[in-house]
C-alpha cells in the first residue's frame, strides 16, 4: 500500500521536474499549495509508520455463554482452547490479550481495597442515578400538568 503511494509521489515529482520550464513558478506554488513533500521525506515517514509498534484494541462483549471465548480461540489461536470454556462463566472478569514473543499469562487480582473502592463508586453512581431519575420525573410531571390542582371548566 505504502509502496504504491511512494511510486505515485515519485511520478508526480518526476512530472514537476520534467515540465519545470513549462510550469515555471506554478510548479513551486503547486507543490506548496498541496503540501507535497519530497519523495524521500514521505518514504521515510511511511517506513517509520510501518516500523512503529502500534496497538490495536478490540472489545468483545455479549451475553453470558454466548461463545465470546470460543470466537477468540477460533480467531487467534487456531481453535485451541487457550481461553477457558466451561458450563459456567469462566472469563467473567476483564480479560486482556496482547501479543508477545513467547506464550505467557499474567493474572492481576483485585485487592480488598480495590473491591471496596469499586463498591463505593457503584453506590455513589446508584444514588446519583436515583436523584436524576427523581428530578426528571418531577420535571415531567410539571410539564404535563400532573401534580397541579385540577382546574374546573366553566
Amino acid at each position: 500500500m505504502f509502496d504504491e503511494l511512494v511510486d505515485l509521489l515519485s511520478q508526480l515529482d518526476d512530472v514537476t521536474k520534467t515540465y519545470f520550464d513549462l510550469l515555471g513558478t506554478e510548479s513551486e506554488s503547486l507543490i506548496r499549495e498541496n503540501q507535497i513533500e519530497s519523495v524521500e521525506k514521505i518514504n521515510k515517514y511511511l517506513k517509520a509508520l510501518e516500523d512503529e509498534n502500534r496497538l490495536l484494541q478490540i472489545g468483545i462483549i455479549g451475553r453470558v455463554k454466548a461463545g465470546k471465548s470460543s470466537l477468540i480461540n477460533a480467531l487467534l489461536f487456531d481453535g485451541k482452547d487457550i481461553l477457558p470454556k466451561a458450563a459456567t462463566p469462566m472469563t467473567a472478569a476483564l480479560t486482556e490479550l496482547s501479543y508477545g514473543e513467547a506464550l505467557s499469562a499474567e493474572v492481576e487480582f483485585y485487592t480488598k481495597d480495590d473491591i471496596d473502592k469499586i463498591e463505593e463508586y457503584a453506590l455513589r453512581y446508584k444514588r446519583e442515578e436515583e436523584e436524576l431519575v427523581k428530578k426528571e420525573l418531577e420535571e415531567y410531571k410539571k410539564r404535563n400538568g400532573k401534580g397541579k390542582p385540577s382546574q374546573e371548566l366553566s
